[in-house]
């Protein structure tokens, strides 16, 4: 698996998990607009249907995930004990040890750091993206083969470790378990596709094993979305 390969579209994958409106097509026009009619001239064909009114929040204050509600999440999220999310060399806990101030927790013992920085630092997205695709991948790992997957249901893997089809109901539905666990909501339909077009790009990069890849960083592009690392 190159996972280096797909960070960058993921990236765009994972702003758009928080998108709460559709795409614009650049030649459309909007509602009310007549092309024909003078620049000048207000056009008046009724209200202007804007899509849903969010509520405007009191205080605008997002903040990002510290690493022990990170763990948390993820392990909530996955199926997974606190202490399996992610271990440096197997035994030192990335978010409670190697990664805690990088991810916004103190270390009053040994740097006699008793608040937590102020700001993120220059490796809060690195140790971000380790803790995550650690877990990301047991997961993967532990379902593909077990009798009783929790996320990745039903696949259809075949022997050569591609999709039999990845427009099947068991693919669907083990993306819309990972937004029901992960973000708490189904996923939108373009987000399906974009994950299901993911597979198709990954089996076309001739990996030995693009169907337990596709599971590992579809979850990745999940779980490192805006939606998913802030609060």
């Amino acid at each position: 698996m190159r996972p280096d390969k797909y960070l960058a579209p993921l990236c765009a994958l994972a702003f758009l998990a928080c998108d709460s409106t559709d795409e614009l097509d650049g030649g459309t026009l909007p509602p009310g607009v007549d092309a024909s009619a003078d620049a000048g001239t207000p056009v008046d064909s009724g209200p202007i249907d804007v899509g849903p009114v969010f509520a405007e929040s009191a205080k605008a204050n997002l903040r990002i995930k510290s690493n022990l509600r990170l763990r948390n999440d993820l392990a909530q999220a996955l199926g997974l004990a606190p202490n399996e999310v992610c271990l440096e060399m197997g035994q030192y806990s990335c978010t409670d040890f190697v990664h805690a101030v990088a991810l916004g927790g103190v270390e009053p013992y040994t740097l006699g750091l008793n608040e937590p920085q102020s700001h993120t630092t220059l490796t809060t997205p690195i140790a971000v993206e380790r803790v995550v695709m650690a877990a990301c991948t047991k997961r993967a790992l532990d379902d593909l083969g077990s009798a009783q997957p929790v996320i990745w249901k039903d696949l259809g893997i075949a022997a050569d470790g591609k999709l039999a089809d990845p427009g099947t109901a068991g693919v669907t539905n083990s993306i819309t378990t990972l937004y029901q666990r992960g973000l708490l909501r189904d996923p939108k339909a373009r987000e399906i596709e974009h994950l299901t077009q993911l597979y198709r790009d990954l089996e076309a990069d001739g990996g030995a094993n693009p169907a337990r890849d596709w599971a590992i960083l579809t979850c990745f592009s999940v779980l490192t979305s805006l939606e998913a690392l802030f609060y």
